[in-house]
């Protein structure tokens, strides 16, 4: 399901819209092209079970050598402004303000990777 944004991105971002949103189930992305915000629902929800994830030979391999590091809430505008660096974004700098204010009001968090001091990879949510 998507609802388009027939008033302001600004308004439909604020943390309280948002914070329902999310409660509901819905979550903003944003047009490639023009920006709109649009309200997805998907049915059934993606749903990661983390009792239930393998690791593979080749990735617990990687990780004994310890090359990489990982850090929560270090740096969550630079973990979104990063997902948003690619040609098909749907991550519009009005998600980005919207989500570090969620993430100052401590309401949003992020899980940075790094190598060599370098952020190489994140999530945020």
């Amino acid at each position: 399901m998507s609802a388009t944004s027939r008033s302001g991105s600004k308004d439909l971002l604020d943390p309280a819209v948002l914070e329902l949103a999310y409660r509901n189930g819905f979550f903003p992305m944003a047009d490639a092209d023009t920006g709109t915000i649009l309200w997805h629902r998907p049915d059934p929800r993606a749903i990661i079970p983390i009792d239930q994830i393998r690791i593979s030979h080749s990735l617990r391999k990687t990780l004994r050598k310890k090359r990489f590091v990982v850090t929560t809430n270090t740096c969550f505008e630079m973990v979104m402004t990063q997902c948003a660096a690619r040609p098909d974004v749907w991550i519009s700098p009005a998600m980005i303000d919207a989500y570090t204010t969620l993430y100052e009001m401590g309401m949003a968090h992020s899980v940075e990777t790094w190598l060599d001091g370098v952020l190489v990879g994140g999530l945020y949510g």
